[in-house]
């Protein structure tokens, strides 16, 4: 008996694992069943090892491609989730045992505790919280004005621990039916609230005036160094730049994360290295003979400091490019143990391992920078920023009316990945109710409305451009 008993756990823990990993818009509905059913079956001496496979097992699976890009960011993602999932599952198995009667209510908070611990702190982690797969859905996901993400997630958290309670019950007593009615009009109310909020946002957006944006997505490989490869990005950064110059009018151009790697502040003003200085003139001669601004992304070094920052620079054309003095935004969530590592003198073999393995650890920025450009207010989140709503909700408080983000997902050399980080930032856009022009490396370069709808995006892993007319929000 033992023995099928362990069988049933393994399998159980197996499959909801690999639910888990390939959670999709109709799976995030039920997700966490088979995990409350292996609770369930366990003991509490052994719910913290189940918890903690199930943490490493689920989150290897949902974010495989994590290896590709930075083993210690991977091994990072492990030890969290092994913790949490752990802490998880012995809390899981307490309020079975002793708070039956409210297991229901404790499941839920439990949960949702879960999902929303492992985006705090230093290494908080956005992908696989499951309210953002219902990125697609607009009319369900507009209440994330007021709860963000976690009021979807806490409706699909609701409709997992329901469906556990009516198939372990085997019956539908009249509180399960309360409840089911109760789940019914969460879900109903909600999409009715999305429904007016849509036409609402619609409307203010069609009254705006509009700035004309181009994002460029280049299709480099990030890992290529050197100047030859700097050169040829450059090359195709300004082909496609001109294409999208001699379609239309255009008020901004946008350019993917780091797609400038030389220092334009060190080369042009130390001119220490004659070819980086050579490439950097040619580059600000470039911007400089359009009649346009332009958002970059750069390896940028403070002269005065020494510190390295991964930064946007805004450009205004016969204003600030030649000497440069752009306006700068530096990233100020880096991603953890790939790009930053606060505890240095701490663990400093650790932080010594990290940059052996070629990692780039930047100086974090400070200011929530917003920039002005024909009446838009915008400010540009880098890359993994988008995927956090405090952050981006401290950009729009500080007057942004867009964002303009610029990304490499390049590097995980997956579809999955990029898919994922697309549908955060639809919900950056929804949250509060600004368009959203993304320029990435290879994908997905796409164009936002501030109801979260995608309107035009670039076929991935492709050299393109794409040109949209965002509302120049006032309110």
């Amino acid at each position: 008996m033992n023995k099928r008993i362990d069988f049933i756990s393994i399998a159980l823990l197996i499959f909801s694992s690999f639910l888990f990993g390939f959670n999709n818009f109709i799976i995030s509905w039920f997700v966490f069943v088979p995990v409350l059913f292996l609770v369930n079956r366990i003991s509490l001496k052994s719910a913290w090892i189940y918890g903690g496979l199930y943490g490493i097992f689920s989150s290897s699976i949902y974010v495989w491609w994590l290896v590709t890009y930075d083993f210690a960011s991977m091994l990072g993602v492990w030890i969290l989730f092994f913790l949490y999932c752990s802490v998880l599952f012995v809390l899981l198995k307490i309020v079975e045992l002793y708070l039956s009667k409210y297991s229901f209510f404790c499941q839920i908070l439990l949960l949702m505790l879960y999902q929303f611990v492992q985006t705090l702190g230093f290494a908080g982690f956005n992908y696989g919280v499951i309210g953002y797969s219902q990125y697609r859905i607009l009319s369900f996901i507009q209440s994330a004005d007021v709860f963000g993400v976690w009021g979807v997630t806490f409706i699909l958290v609701i409709s997992s621990c329901l469906i556990y309670k009516l198939c372990s019950e085997r019956k539908l007593s009249f509180f399960s039916i309360i409840l089911v009615s109760v789940q019914l009009c969460l879900i109903v109310s909600n999409c009715i609230y999305g429904a007016v909020k849509i036409n609402k946002i619609n409307v203010r957006d069609n009254k705006c005036e509009k700035v004309t944006v181009c994002a460029i997505q280049n299709n480099s490989d990030p890992w290529i160094n050197g100047l030859d490869a700097y050169w040829k990005d450059l090359s195709v950064l300004k082909e496609y730049t001109d294409k999208a110059l001699e379609s239309q009018k255009i008020d901004i151009v946008l350019w993917p994360e780091t797609a400038i790697v030389p220092s334009i502040n060190k080369a042009w003003y130390l001119r220490k290295d004659v070819k980086r200085t050579e490439y950097v003139e040619n580059l600000l001669e470039y911007i400089e003979s359009k009649d346009n601004a332009f958002v970059i992304g750069n390896f940028n070094v403070d002269l005065q400091t020494g510190k390295e920052y991964n930064s946007a620079f805004f450009f205004e054309s016969k204003k600030n490019v030649i000497p440069p003095e752009p306006q700068v935004y530096s990233k100020i969530h880096l991603v953890p143990f790939a790009e930053y590592f606060p505890y240095e003198k701490a663990f400093p073999h650790f932080y010594k391992f990290l940059l052996n393995g070629q990692n780039q650890l930047w100086s974090p920025g400070t200011e929530y920078t917003v920039f002005e450009y024909k009446g838009l207010k915008f400010s540009t989140p880098i890359c993994f920023e988008d995927t956090f709503g405090n952050d981006c909700k401290k950009f729009y408080k500080n007057g942004a009316r867009a964002f303009l983000n610029m990304s490499n997902d390049a590097w995980s050399k997956s579809k999955k990945c990029r898919k994922q980080h697309l549908q955060m930032a639809v919900f950056r856009s929804v949250e509060n109710h600004i368009p959203t022009v993304r320029s990435t490396v290879d994908g997905v370069t796409c164009y936002i409305t501030s109801t979260g709808k995608i309107e035009t995006k670039c076929k991935i892993q492709t050299e393109d451009y794409l040109v949209c007319k965002i509302p120049v929000i006032k309110e």
